[in-house]
Parts: structure tokens; sequence; C-alpha cells
């Protein structure tokens, strides 16, 4: 009795660990990727329009599945799939023959009330905004951009997500943005919120855009570095005029600088500026400065600028970010 009863015990044991490592991947995935082909490699942007349009629809479909949340998107490399614990965040480009890269987004949010998921379709509204680094944009309107990195964050009792992300704005200069996340009761987005603080010839910002030339790299990731922080202190030389030695109390006041270094997680990257100042606004100039890396701390729920940064690290994959030229293999997964 006693044998059959650890049999039993290790087949159960046996069924859980399976359905642990079990991979669930989404329905109708080859037809995804048929699409992703096109998308990628279409000879012209009709095509590539067009296999998106099917994309998008297949996909807003398969999140409507009740264990959409669960699906493993991996084999997609179209698609960039950021994870929090209780929505998804998945965002794609579609590469035009002119160097444009348009993007496309879909949220897939759990809602507290009912424990039922809410799928929002991201509508990519930067060319109508006078403003975009003011702008607070809700109920799935997007400054569009396709995100590898995500920073979660608590601020009274409200999650919000801190996304980094890139965009091919056109041939001749691209861009890399940071903005931020929330989500209404009922599962709509909120891109942007004021926390950023101190940015140079910035007011108040809801998000930050950095765009440069497409021959140039830019890091923009979330990372740990060290920073330093200098203090100033005056030390009294002169005396007072009644003093026997009047004459030598003339000298300088003595200025000493101590200077700490410090370590924490931070967003960095490198600062931006044009080749010359004639060529302000001319974003096809502009180049990152390689040896100037700036980061952003979190204090007090606030990204606060920290100039001076020491980047030690080795260079980060999402630096040459452009996840149109991922490699598609196109070849299903096997299933279990």
């Amino acid at each position: 009795m006693k044998q059959v009863i650890i049999i039993i015990n290790i087949l159960l044991f046996n069924v859980l660990i399976a359905q642990k490592n079990t991979i669930l991947y989404p329905p109708q995935l080859d037809s995804l990727l048929y699409y992703e082909n096109i998308i990628k490699n279409g000879e012209n942007d009709f095509d590539k329009l067009q296999s998106n349009e099917y994309f998008n629809r297949l996909m807003i479909e398969i999140l409507s599945y009740p264990d959409a949340y669960k699906f493993n998107f991996d084999t997609i490399k179209l698609l960039s799939v950021l994870k929090g614990e209780d929505f998804l965040l998945i965002t794609w480009g579609v590469p035009l023959n002119n160097g444009k890269t348009i993007p496309y987004g879909l949220t897939l949010k759990k809602l507290p009330r009912n424990n039922n998921y809410k799928v929002v379709e991201l509508k990519n509204i930067k060319d109508s905004l006078q403003d975009p680094e003011q702008a607070i944009l809700k109920n799935g309107d997007w400054y569009g951009a396709i995100y590898y990195q995500i920073i979660p964050i608590e601020i009274n009792d409200i999650k919000y997500y801190t996304l980094l992300g890139w965009d091919g704005e056109n041939g001749l200069y691209q861009s890399k943005v940071i903005d931020i996340l929330g989500f209404s009761y009922n599962g709509q987005t909120i891109f942007g919120k004021r926390m950023f603080r101190n940015i140079p010839d910035k007011k108040n910002p809801t998000r930050l855009i950095f765009r440069y030339s497409t021959d140039a790299v830019m890091s923009l990731r979330y990372d740990r570095q060290s920073y330093e922080v200098s203090t100033t202190k005056t030390k009294q030389k002169n005396k007072p005029k009644n003093s026997k030695n009047y004459s030598k109390a003339q000298k300088a006041d003595k200025k000493i600088v101590k200077t700490k270094r410090y370590f924490d997680e931070m967003i960095i990257y490198n600062s931006i500026s044009p080749l010359n100042t004639f060529l302000v606004g001319q974003y096809q100039f502009y180049y990152p400065n390689a040896e100037d890396l700036v980061g952003l701390q979190l204090i007090d729920n606030k990204w606060v600028y920290r100039p001076n940064i020491d980047a030690r690290n080795a260079p980060d994959v999402h630096d040459n970010y452009d996840p149109t030229k991922k490699k598609t293999t196109n070849k299903l997964p096997p299933y279990y």
C-alpha cells in the first residue's frame, strides 16, 4: 500500500512540474508568422501595411482569449512584449521602404472589479501633437514607440510604469523615448506624467524625446551606475579691520570642494546636440555625445536629472535598438 501511495505522489509531482514548464503559444501562430514575414520583407509598402492590418486584427482576436495573458509570443520577433503583474504591453513597427517605421501597439489589462481582461488598441497621434513633451494622452491615444524596457513605480498605492522605447521616425533621424504609463479603473491607458525634474532645456515635461541621426547610436537604458555629488565649503580667511594684521587678512577665502561617489539604479543616456548651432532643429544632424553620459535617478517618486555618470558598464543590446532588423525564423515552435 505504501508503494502505491509513493507511486501516486511521484506521478502527481511529475504532472505539476509538466504543467509548470508547459509553454502556452498563441493560437493561429502560423498565420502571425506568415504576416510577420511580409511586414518585414515585403516588396512594397502596400503589401506591408495590408499584411499589418491582418496581423493587427489577429492579435486583437488572440488577446481576447481567456488565457491570452499567459501566451508566449517569443517566436514572433517583430513583437516587443513587456509584461507587468496584471497587464501586457505589446508594440511593433512596420518598416517602410523610405526608411520610416510606423509603430503599432496593444495593451491587455486585468480589471480589478471583475478579473476580466480588457484589450486596448493604441492610436499613434504624435503627428497631431504640437508639443508632445507636454501632452498627457488617454483612452488609447499614444506617442508611438516600440518599448524595450519597463520600470514599475508605485505612488500613493497607484502603479505607474516608466517605459524606454525607440521610434524609427524617418530615413533621416530616429528617436528614443522615456514615457510614463498608467491605467484608469476601466483598463484604459494613460500615457505621460509630470515626474521629471531638473531636465536641461525642458520645463516640467510629461515624457522625454531624444531625436538624433539614423547614422548614430544612442544609449538609453535602466542600469546600476555611479554618480558624483560635489559640495563646496568656504573657509573664511578675512579678519576684522581692527586686526593687527589687517594687510595679511585680505587673502581670498579658501573654497574646499568635496566630491563623493554614490551607486544607484537609474536611467542613463547620452546627451545629444547638433553638429553646429545653426543646425538646431534639424535632427538628422544631432549626435549623441559619447563622453557625456547623464542619468535620471528616482528620488521621492520623481526622475531627477544627474550629470557626470561614470559609464563603466558594457554596451547594452538596446543601444543600437531597431526591432525591425530582428531575424525571423518563420518556423513554428514545437508543441508539448
